[in-house]
């Protein structure tokens, strides 16, 4: 019976871990899109892609 107890809570801390995961890379990718954006914007899309390379 703890076997199991424990293991539930091993698969809710996995899935809190995941969950955090997603969230903090679909943050990046937001900040990542308005950053091109925004460089789209101020037509320095060409200095902003040579800088990332």
């Amino acid at each position: 019976m703890g076997s199991f107890k424990q293991g539930k809570s091993l698969a809710l801390h996995t899935y809190s871990f995941l969950t955090n995961k997603i969230e903090v890379s679909r943050n990046f990718i937001d900040r990542l899109i308005t950053k091109c954006r925004s460089a789209f914007a101020s037509q320095d899309f060409l200095l902003y892609s040579q800088s990332l390379l």
